[in-house]
């Protein structure tokens, strides 16, 4: 989405969600411009109105863009971006998994086992 399309899309907002005068800060704009930037106005547009027709309150980014697509380029397919994000979710995963062993091998309990044994997470 570029700039004249998120206008667009931040005039329909705006007029699906009219209560949410503190939604009109140039900074809160700016933040939903640049999240909003992969998208197409089409589907978003599609989202926005599905979220107002049962939700009354301005929404979260995540709640538009939920069940979007992003398009690698401009002939290639729309690929969702669950998909886009994977390889990295497996990477933290593996991180997360380095790092549990670590502690095991070093005799230290791993954060998440001291808040199981009612250890606060400082100690």
């Amino acid at each position: 989405m570029d700039t004249e399309e998120f206008a667009k899309f931040w005039v329909l907002l705006l007029n699906l969600f009219p209560a949410a005068a503190s939604k009109k800060s140039w900074n809160i704009k700016k933040v939903w411009e640049l999240a909003m930037s992969p998208y197409d106005l089409s589907g978003a547009t599609e989202a926005a109105v599905e979220y107002a027709r049962s939700k009354k309150f301005f929404p979260d980014i995540s709640d538009i863009t939920a069940g979007l697509c992003v398009k690698d380029g401009p002939d290639q397919e729309c690929k969702a971006v669950s998909q886009n994000l994977t390889p990295y979710v497996a990477a933290a995963a593996e991180y997360a998994s380095q790092i549990r062993t670590d502690f095991k091998a070093a005799g230290i309990m791993s954060p998440l086992e001291a808040l199981k044994n009612g250890i606060p997470f400082r100690e």
